[in-house]
Formats: C-alpha cells, sequence, structure tokens
C-alpha cells in the first residue's frame, strides 16, 4: 500500500535481500540488486505510487518487518539499495545527512508472513 500524506509520502515496499554476511562474487550482488530495482519500477508502475517529487530537505521513517529482529548495523547496511533507488526515482535529494534527517532509527517487528519496508518520507523544510 502506499499513499500521499498531507506530510509527505508512505510507501511499502518488499525488504530487500539480506547478503549482508554472504560471501558471493560482486558480480552476484550487482544482479541481485538490479533485480530488487526492477521488482520496486515494476510495483511503482502497477500500484500507482505517486510521483517522486524530492523536497529540498526530507525526513525519513522506516519501519522493517522481518523475519528475525536483525543488529541495527545490518539493519541500516540491508537499507542501502532501497535508500538509493528512492534517490534514483526522486523520492529523496540525497542521502546525505545535509538533506537527509533521520526521524530514529529504523525499527523492527517481526513479520514472518508479510516481510516489507514501510517508509514515510516528509519534507524538513
Amino acid at each position: 500500500m502506499t499513499r500521499d500524506t498531507e506530510e509527505g509520502v508512505r510507501l511499502t515496499m518488499p525488504l530487500p535481500p539480506n547478503i549482508l554476511n554472504q560471501r558471493k562474487h560482486w558480480r552476484a550482488k550487482i544482479r541481485q540488486k538490479k533485480a530488487y530495482w526492477k521488482r520496486l519500477t515494476v510495483l511503482r508502475a502497477t500500484e500507482g505510487w505517486p510521483k517522486g517529487e524530492s523536497p529540498d530537505k526530507a525526513t525519513i521513517s522506516v519501519t522493517a518487518y522481518v523475519w528475525n529482529l536483525m543488529d541495527a548495523d545490518n539493519l541500516m547496511a540491508r537499507l542501502k539499495w532501497t535508500l538509493d533507488w528512492l534517490i534514483a526515482w526522486d523520492y529523496l535529494p540525497d542521502d546525505s545527512p545535509r538533506v537527509l534527517e533521520w526521524d530514529g532509527m529504523p525499527t523492527q517487528e517481526i513479520d514472518r508472513k508479510n516481510q516489507r519496508l514501510e517508509i514515510e518520507i516528509r519534507d524538513a523544510a
């Protein structure tokens, strides 16, 4: 589910694969990243996600629904592909601390049947 809010946009996205502690060839990781990005792009088109209209400064909050709780550093690293996609499609201006504020650390909840990310992006100006 995706919706525009008065303050910004809320996106429900698939959880990226957890490849952080895997020993894979760099090409295999790139293939996985491209497949994940393609999945997001198809969902954007088929589910009618709003057009990305990046504010000059943004605030982001993330809730990850995962199989099992992760270490905080692994969770943040797992969000990298998603953030890069959000920047590429103009939902976020950049991931630099000068323009992107985190509304606290991403939170985690266990949902083994429906693993996903719920992301809310708001204008911080």
